[in-house]
């Protein structure tokens, strides 16, 4: 077994690594790298800033522009293809979800619907 088959049968997934370990890194430049090779689509890694302490679930789906900034202790949980814009502040201790239940499905599954900050 090569060591890529190793490390893609073993190694815990993304967001184990983005939310335990990437998002403690106090250096922003090496925080945002970590992002991107994670699966976060930056459009410029080096003036988008997700500050310490925030959550990414799902990184493959989330997008982050230029010059966008994501406050501390932050959950981002985007369900399909969400973006977050350029120019953009979301403030400390903010929540990007959506998710809610079908009130009227004897099932009660769960519904998502997107998130774009523009």
């Amino acid at each position: 077994m090569t060591a890529g088959e190793l490390l893609r049968r073993y190694a815990p997934p993304p967001e184990v690594l983005l939310n335990h370990v990437v998002n403690r890194l106090p250096y922003a430049s090496w925080r945002m790298r970590a992002y991107a090779a994670l699966g976060v689509a930056l459009d410029d890694p080096r003036t988008s800033l997700i500050m310490l302490g925030s959550e990414v679930w799902k990184p493959d789906r989330l997008r982050i522009g230029g010059r966008t900034a994501i406050g501390r202790h932050c959950p981002i949980a985007p369900p399909a293809g969400d973006g977050i814009g350029d120019d953009v502040n979301v403030s400390s201790y903010s929540r990007l979800m959506t998710a809610k239940h079908l009130v009227d499905d004897p099932e009660f599954p769960a519904a998502y619907g997107p998130i774009v900050i523009r």
